[in-house]
């Protein structure tokens, strides 16, 4: 139990430290699509958060993991949807690449963390969850890859340089 404990106020403190770090980049973008991006994923950290509390809360009490519909959640999951809608030019800088780019990274330690935390955990419904969030990130961190990629090329082609 002390180590679930442990597990789920990493995540909690790694969910709300991304909220903070995606909000404040999302009055910070460049452009639309760059803010609508942060301030989608400022959303779902905050999502994850209040998830990973109430599991919390329920393991303190000396209670197993609920089981969560993390399905449904990402079927609502208003960022990529947002993203996917987005018709905004790709007018960028270099500084919103960087920023994609740590993103990703963050997206990428969290899906890395929520992995470990599914093989170290016994509980099906907590590893469950955790293998479900593993699964929400990757999918962050792919779509921030496929905009990074986007306006690296973006940049590329603007600076008149192709590797290709």
């Amino acid at each position: 139990m002390e180590k679930q404990l442990q597990v789920l106020e990493y995540a909690i403190k790694m969910e709300i430290e991304g909220h903070d770090f995606y909000k404040n980049l999302a009055s910070k973008g460049k452009n639309k699509r760059i803010q609508n991006i942060f301030a989608g994923l400022a959303e779902m950290e905050l999502e994850h958060y209040e998830l990973l509390k109430k599991q919390k809360d329920l393991i303190a009490e000396g209670q197993s993991f609920q089981v969560v519909d993390i399905k449904s959640m990402r079927e609502k999951d208003f960022f990529k949807e947002r993203l996917d809608k987005e018709l905004s030019d790709m007018e960028t800088g270099l500084g919103d690449i960087s920023v994609i780019r740590m993103a990703y990274l963050i997206e990428n330690d969290l899906a890395e963390f929520y992995k470990k935390a599914a093989k170290n955990t016994e509980d099906p419904a907590g590893k469950k969850m955790y293998e479900e969030l593993a699964d929400w990130e990757e999918e962050h961190r792919r779509i921030l890859y496929q905009e990074y990629q986007s306006y690296t090329q973006e940049n590329w082609f603007d600076m008149g340089f192709s590797p290709f």
